[in-house]
């Protein structure tokens, strides 16, 4: 079986690496792949563009609409039978299955997926956005990003990841399950995930026992179940794939 793994936005690979293998987005997890590779599964490792030193970054900063199509590129490539998407990876999965339905035999995985975020308040750029021009609220928001409350994921970027960060942390996915048929779907969460909470999907869907039996937790468990949790998340996959193999 062949499976997409789609990472997450990770500061920590922006910056090219001199030994090949450093160069794979899913380094810090190579338990995980490890496991994955074991249990004989042919495992597809793309880099999302800006990523990784990567000579091919986009001159604009990408939407939804770019990162499905860089989904679907490789979907008509490699032929995948699983997309297996982790935090930010798992938003564009959901994302490529909604525009593609008709791609109904590709599974989805969704681990710790960004499918919503939790925000205590609303950030800067809502606040004062009606009162300053727009040069001049970049300039702020890049301050307040960068020195005020330090996001890694914003201040370690290149100017295309950074544009691309605040698109991305302004998609709201969760909704688009509803439009994905439930058996084409797992989705596991760690309890304790505060960057993006399972009580948020949990509660869009109470009422939706298909889709709630589809979401799977992980007991003390938080964002970073890949590596925390291993074995239990490989469970949880591989009893899914073996259901849904011939389906």
């Amino acid at each position: 079986m062949k499976i997409l793994l789609l990472h997450g936005w990770g500061y920590k690979n922006y910056k090219g690496q001199e030994n090949a293998n450093e160069r794979n987005p899913w380094r810090n997890k190579a338990k995980f792949i490890d496991q994955l590779t074991e249990l004989g599964y042919e495992l597809l490792i793309p880099s999302f563009p800006g990523f990784i030193g990567s000579q091919d970054t986009p001159i604009k900063p990408w939407g939804e609409k770019e990162y499905v199509l860089f989904c679907e590129n490789i979907v008509r490539k490699e032929q995948p039978d699983a997309i297996l998407g982790n935090s930010f990876g798992g938003a564009v999965a959901v994302m490529w299955k909604k525009e593609k339905k008709k791609k109904n035999d590709i599974k989805i995985i969704l681990v710790s997926p960004a499918l919503e975020r939790g925000y205590a308040k609303k950030s800067i750029s809502s606040r004062i956005t009606t009162i300053l021009p727009n040069f001049l609220l970049n300039f702020l928001r890049d301050i307040y990003l960068c020195y005020v409350i330090k996001n890694p994921y914003y201040k370690f970027g290149n100017n295309f990841l950074k544009k691309t960060y605040l698109n991305i942390v302004k998609i709201k996915c969760g909704k688009y399950l509803e439009k994905i048929k439930p058996d084409q779907t797992l989705i596991i969460f760690g309890e304790n995930d505060t960057a993006t909470p399972p009580s948020i999907i949990q509660s869009m869907f109470k009422n939706n026992i298909e889709i709630s039996e589809r979401i799977k937790i992980i007991k003390g468990g938080d964002h970073d179940i890949v590596n925390t949790h291993t074995e239990e998340l490989i469970g949880f996959i591989k009893t899914y794939l073996d259901e849904t193999q011939n389906k």
